[in-house]
């Protein structure tokens, strides 16, 4: 049987959603989204998607989006301590710089500005402690 899960990295004024078929141990979307449009991304996805857990990072504004989510699907609190520098590393695991960077350490290389989906990939790996797949190319661009 399936299992849908959403990752949540929460923030003031945007989080980073992810969206992941736990079976297949895939991501099957990612997105930067504003406060304002968060529950309608989820919803869309629940729409389409039978969603069985809530993943949702401890920081920020979790308090908020625990209180938010808790109708969606049952909902399971998870550090988040270094998932943004944590992220950092992983989008270039994901996504390899191009064969000119690949030269450089990781740790000095800074990929786009907003991966804030990256950073809720991570403290759901960091739960599930597996990696999981995410084919495709990123696009971080922020949902208004």
């Amino acid at each position: 049987m399936t299992k849908f899960v959403i990752s949540v990295d929460p923030g003031i004024e945007k989080s980073g959603l992810l969206l992941a078929d736990l079976e297949k141990n895939i991501v099957l979307d990612g997105k930067v989204v504003m406060k304002n449009m968060v529950l309608k991304r989820i919803n869309f996805w629940r729409s389409n998607y039978r969603l069985d857990q809530v993943f949702i990072g401890n920081g920020t504004s979790s308090s908020y989006w625990i209180d938010s989510l808790k109708e969606i699907a049952p909902i399971k609190i998870l550090e988040e301590r270094d998932s943004t520098l944590k992220a950092r590393l992983r989008y270039w695991e994901i996504w390899p710089p191009n064969y000119l960077l690949r030269i450089l350490p990781r740790n000095i290389l800074l990929p786009p500005k907003d991966i804030d989906a990256v950073a809720a990939l991570v403290i759901l790996e960091n739960h599930l402690n597996r990696k999981l797949n995410w084919t495709g190319k990123p696009n971080f661009k922020i949902e208004l």
